[in-house]
């Protein structure tokens, strides 16, 4: 878009706002915008976020796990205000073969979900409001504190799979919904305010989406050591060990990149995978599905520095 440039005074020179970006972002007189020369381009931005609106939803006839990702979605999305009708009061949990009410799932939901809260509810209705609103300016401590924790998560998991502590196990989805929290609140913030240089936000938006995928992996690795109770080989262990290194190496890369580090993810990626490979016929099945999924940590790893990569230029 061209904008004319007007001459205000003797020497003042004014170009107007863009009206819809000025309405979505609530921008009025008396605002600060930062202004950023980069050579022939000049970048005008706010702290501001996007003004969410109103989604009106009929729920009807969800399970419980959708309607997580339903509630979850529209926050991530920027909604300020969420109206969720149904027609029946429960649904089904496939997971445990049993009937939940709406409102229990509702309020699990919302542990996850900060700013969030019920402002209304009824036999028919439940409406979700935001009540505090995300802001930028918390993003990059939240990120890392992001990176910390999953490191935390699978150091723990690695250990509890190999000592079959079943109380270290039982915590990691807990660790799970900590970092799910956390995460949710960075997609808000990309979709409300953007990335600080927007061209990137989606690859950011991309390595949180993965980042996402990483602890649903390891949260389903919980449930089922809990459950086959894994016999694991020390080819096995080291395996665990160097995937969990890997992901210490990427989270070094995504705040110092340098390509010393990407040949070192790649070269431990492909030894660990060689020596599986190796030994593959000494491994007992339920070691097998460990391994498996963490292999599948493996691969959001190697997607997670194709976004990185595309960070740096």
């Amino acid at each position: 878009m061209k904008r004319k440039v007007v001459k205000h005074g003797p020497s003042t020179l004014i170009v107007s706002l863009p009206t819809n970006w000025v309405k979505t972002f609530g921008i009025t007189k008396g605002d600060e915008l930062e202004v950023e020369e980069k050579g022939t381009i000049l970048l005008v931005s706010t702290q501001k976020s996007k003004k969410g609106g109103i989604a009106e939803v009929e729920i009807t006839g969800l399970d419980r796990t959708s309607l997580i990702f339903l509630i979850r979605s529209l926050y991530k999305r920027g909604y300020d205000e969420i109206l969720l009708h149904f027609k029946k009061q429960t649904l089904i949990y496939h997971y445990e073969n049993k009937e939940r009410t709406i409102l229990s799932v509702i309020h699990e939901e919302l542990h996850r979900l900060s700013g969030l809260e019920v402002i209304q509810q009824n036999e028919n209705l439940c409406q979700l409001k935001i009540l505090s609103e995300v802001s930028y300016s918390e993003f990059n401590n939240v990120l890392r504190r992001i990176f910390l924790l999953i490191i935390d998560s699978l150091n723990d998991l690695t250990k509890a799979i190999q000592t079959k502590d079943q109380f270290l196990l039982e915590t990691i989805e807990e660790k799970h919904d900590t970092i799910t929290k956390l995460l949710n609140y960075c997609i808000r913030v990309l979709n409300k305010v953007g990335y600080k240089e927007y061209q990137k936000t989606c690859f950011v938006q991309h390595i949180l989406a993965q980042l996402d995928n990483l602890i649903d992996v390891e949260k389903n690795l919980g449930r089922l050591s809990l459950e086959i109770k894994p016999e694991l080989s020390k080819e096995g262990e080291q395996f665990m060990q160097n995937i969990t290194s890997s992901f210490i190496l990427f989270k070094d890369l995504f705040y110092k990149f340098n390509n010393q580090t990407i040949f070192n993810i790649d070269q431990l990626r492909n030894k660990s995978l060689n020596k599986i490979k190796q030994n593959s016929s000494e491994f007992r099945k339920k070691e097998l599905i460990i391994l498996n999924q963490f292999f599948e940590i493996s691969n959001i790893i190697k997607d997670l520095i194709e976004s990185r990569m595309a960070l740096e230029y």
